[in-house]
């Protein structure tokens, strides 16, 4: 990262921060810095060293011309090197997931590649429809699609990853979507990779994977392309992963001058099994209904330039252009199987009486943009401070088409879902998205120890939506959807606009070189996505991969504001830690109100919080490294509000009910209260090494039981734990190894409440299992 610094000075002036009045839990994290320091000077071996330490740099701004001393960052950011990277990880979800504090996964689809990541309660997934609350950056272009804000973690050359960093709170630079954090990956080059490498494995459930590198340079030019092939037929039935990604950057490097030239392809095919209900879990590796699937294909080219004007300035500009296709089939089952009036065979076309339909839906997304950031670090008197002010101009057109289609399911053959009949047109629709965006922030070193972090960004944000959708579809042209033509046909139309400016601003005190305290307040917000404007009407409620719309109503822009006071430390130069707690308010959050188990529609529903603890420590002693993570967040309804929710108990002990009550402080399903990992590994010889991996979170509610009152109870708790080794033949190749899921247990992160409609008839929670034990051996050469 090429990032100009704060340079750090000695340590002088004494500074204290105002008497906070704080919640006990602030109060038991502020004790844990006064017994690190105690240990400190009691241990007449600990010394602060000497010689300049390798420093950390956390870039301050989406595209990183900018950037100072982790430990001068008014935020418990993590960054997460290319070194820590497990070798034998296949996606950055997982690497995430792996390494980051207060990061945990939601297997929605069981697949590995199509999860949702959440961080601090917050979600970035790829599923349309889920309230996006992260934002992810890649060399400065913003990954969250135009249509729905979802992030495709599959689309991501994770061979061509060189760190990830991750910025806490809802940090106004990085643009809308950051409610609650944001994701800033940066890809090698060139002149920071300089090897030609290949990796080759293969593991349990019919796994092949190859990943193949080289970079180089020479006279101020260099080089980097990556390619990844990845095939698994999935521990389950119908979860079959095939990944075709491809990185490639050509560079130039001259005293003034920078240009980055970058090209990412991916085209992808992933099936998933859905969710399993509880009464099937015996045999959830046949899955609930099939086939359900995604491909996609990516392109993005990327041109950078950087340009020294002098000591102090720096100018970087970049413009880029995505191009997303996607396709997807869905199975849904909206009616009982074993109910008379159904007539489950292939005859039911004719009787328009078949039990469940198949849902096809195209999505076309063309987003050019291009941002700029000029940066200063010219002193202010006696004062060092890095300004930068910059901006994002970005334009996304997508064109959205739904098919549907009846069918049947044969239970003979594992629920597949068989269609009958024509496909019909259910909805076409286009979005056009523009967003313009302009921030300033400016880090400034008070004293010696004390820096100042202050931000604000202005956006502006404009949805116009056009086409129609087929709400009846009995009543539909299989050719034309014209509303007034056809009864059964809505006109989708409507333009939104939303803009806001958000501020920021934190404190950094250096207390003594082995100890950090800061405090921050952010603001951010997001603006409801094409998608949750196309399905906000509750008398035309919409499918779960929508596929009915109707005109839009207007939906409210979703507020975070973010309070975090956190401590960063040394207890010896062999063991460092960090802490913070933090609270994330949010107005007018949106939600997907459930009306059945197949349709819904999103709504503004008051206020949510999100409020926790987070801590960490990584060290070494001799042969041996580890690192332990724990968090605690509460996230929670703050506003009541009625969703309706037929599978909730508490609507069937009333016989039916149109609605549920969620009262506040009921909490948010699927983000489990704790989370604890820990990693350690050891040296046997110089060329051997073993390490074991733990991860554990706490139980969770299902999705719609927003009253946390179902009979089903929790999705309850899990850990899982990890075995891998390396060996070094020789000083070209590398042997690796890892058993996952070690103890062989099944588990589930995810669940929701539906009907199971090919067994009993009633309402069940439905939970996303775990593989069992699997496998990987690999080779790896460096040449």
């Amino acid at each position: 990262m090429e990032a100009r610094l704060i340079q750090p000075k000695n340590d002088g002036d004494d500074f204290s921060l105002p008497e906070l009045r704080l919640k006990p839990i602030f109060l038991l994290l502020s004790m844990l810095p006064i017994l690190a320091q105690a240990q400190s000077l009691s241990n007449p071996q600990f010394v602060p060293q000497q010689s300049l330490p390798q420093i950390d740099i956390i870039a301050t701004t989406p595209m990183g011309s900018s950037g100072i001393p982790l430990d001068r960052f008014a935020g418990n950011a993590q960054i997460i090197g290319n070194k820590d990277i497990s070798i034998d990880s296949i996606s950055v979800a997982e690497t995430l997931n792996d390494q980051g504090n207060s990061i945990f996964i939601n297997d929605t689809q069981g697949n590995p590649f199509h999860v949702d990541l959440n961080y601090r309660g917050f979600t970035a997934a790829p599923t349309l429809g889920t309230p996006q609350g992260l934002s992810v950056f890649l060399d400065g272009i913003r990954m969250n699609e135009p249509f729905g804000d979802v992030m495709a973690w599959d689309l991501i050359p994770h061979i061509a990853i060189a760190n990830l960093s991750l910025i806490p709170g809802s940090n106004p630079v990085y643009g809308i979507n950051t409610l609650g954090g944001a994701i800033a990956l940066e890809t090698k080059s060139g002149f920071s990779y300089t090897q030609n490498e290949a990796k080759v494995s293969t593991g349990s459930y019919g796994r092949a994977s190859l990943d193949a590198q080289t970079g180089g340079n020479s006279d101020g030019n260099a080089y980097y392309l990556g390619f990844t092939s990845f095939n698994e037929d999935g521990w389950a039935m119908n979860t079959r992963s095939q990944i075709r990604q491809a990185f490639t950057k050509f560079s130039h490097r001259s005293e003034d001058v920078g240009l980055d030239v970058s090209m990412m392809y991916s085209d992808n095919n992933l099936r998933g099994n859905q969710t399993v209900p509880l009464s099937n879990q015996n045999q959830a590796e046949l899955g609930y209904s099939h086939p359900d699937y995604m491909s996609s294909q990516n392109l993005m080219l990327n041109v950078k330039g950087t340009f020294n004007v002098d000591t102090f300035n720096n100018v970087e500009a970049s413009v880029y252009y995505r191009k997303i296709n996607r396709s997807m089939f869905n199975s849904n089952i909206f009616a009982w199987l074993k109910d008379p009036a159904t007539n489950n065979t292939e005859n039911c076309y004719l009787t328009v009486d078949c039990p469940a339909s198949n849902i096809l839906t195209s999505v076309s997304q063309n987003i050019v943009g291009m941002n700029f950031e000029w940066s200063n670090n010219q002193p202010i008197g006696e004062l060092n401070q890095v300004f930068t002010i910059g901006g994002n101009l970005e334009y996304g057109n997508t064109a959205m088409s739904n098919l549907g289609q009846n069918s049947f399911i044969n239970t003979q053959n594992n629920n597949e879902s068989i269609g009958l009949g024509p496909q019909l047109a259910q909805a076409q629709i286009d979005s056009k998205n523009q967003r313009f965006g302009m921030y300033l922030a400016d880090i400034i070193s008070l004293n010696d120890s004390l820096n100042l972090n202050v931000s604000a960004r202005y956006d502006y944000a404009k949805i116009s939506l056009s086409g129609a959708s087929c709400t009846d579809v009995n009543l539909c042209n299989n050719l034309e959807l014209i509303p007034g033509v056809n009864n059964g046909v809505s006109d989708v139309s409507g333009t939104h606009t939303y803009q806001r400016i958000n501020p920021a601003v934190g404190l950094n005190y250096q207390v003594n070189p082995a100890l950090t305290t800061f405090i921050s307040y952010s603001e951010g917000f997001r603006t409801p996505s094409a998608i949750e404007l196309a399905c906000a009407d509750s008398l035309n409620p919409c499918s779960g991969i929508p596929n009915s719309f109707a005109s839009d109503p207007e939906l409210k822009a979703v507020v975070s504001r973010t309070i975090e006071i956190g401590f960063r430390g040394k207890v010896s130069d062999a063991l460092s830690w960090r802490a913070a707690v933090f609270n994330s308010d949010l107005t007018d959050d949106i939600i997907f109100n459930q009306t059945n188990a197949n349709q819904g529609y999103f709504a503004n529903v008051g206020s949510t919080r999100r409020s926790g603890l987070e801590i960490g420590f990584n060290g070494n002693q001799q042969k041996w490294d580890y690192a332990v993570t724990g968090s605690y967040v509460d996230a929670t309804f703050q506003s009541p509000f009625n969703p309706a929710n037929a599978n909730n108990s508490s609507c069937i002990a009333q016989g039916g009910c149109s609605a549920v009550n969620v009262q506040p402080g009921a909490h948010i399903p699927n983000i489990p209260a704790l989370m604890f990992k820990a990693k350690l590994s050891y040296q046997f010889a110089p060329s051997t090494k073993l390490s074991t991996q733990i991860l554990a979170q706490g139980p969770s509610y299902a999705r719609g039981d927003e009253t946390n009152t179902d009979i089903n109870g929790q999705v309850p708790g899990y850990m899982v734990a990890k075995l891998s080794a390396t060996h070094q033949l020789d000083k070209h190749l590398m042997l690796f190894g890892s058993v996952n899921n070690l103890l062989d247990h099944r588990y589930s992160n995810f669940g929701n409440l539906a009907t199971n409609n090919i067994g009993s008839g009633n309402a069940e929670q439905f939970r996303s299992f775990s593989s069992g034990r699997s496998i990987v051996l690999g080779i790896n050469g460096k040449f």
